[in-house]
């Protein structure tokens, strides 16, 4: 019981920070996708990159504007 209410504490911290990571590390597996060359790759994580820099944006949005926080898939 202890440990769940541990998880729900972290999970209702900032989002944001989680998110930012998820972005940078998506860009990165992007650039070594281009290095190798593979382009269709390439393409599907850059959707992925646009995804998450979108929810990313929504996030920094809703704070600015007092809406607290959001949820990261």
């Amino acid at each position: 019981m202890m440990f769940d209410s541990i998880r729900a504490w972290f999970r209702s911290s900032d989002p944001l920070p989680a998110l930012r990571r998820r972005y940078e590390a998506a860009l990165r597996e992007a650039r070594d996708l281009q290095r190798s060359g593979d382009i269709v790759g390439l393409a599907a994580k850059m959707q992925e990159v646009e995804s998450i820099g979108r929810e990313l944006d929504a996030c920094e949005r809703a704070r600015g504007q007092g809406g607290g926080n959001c949820d990261p898939r």
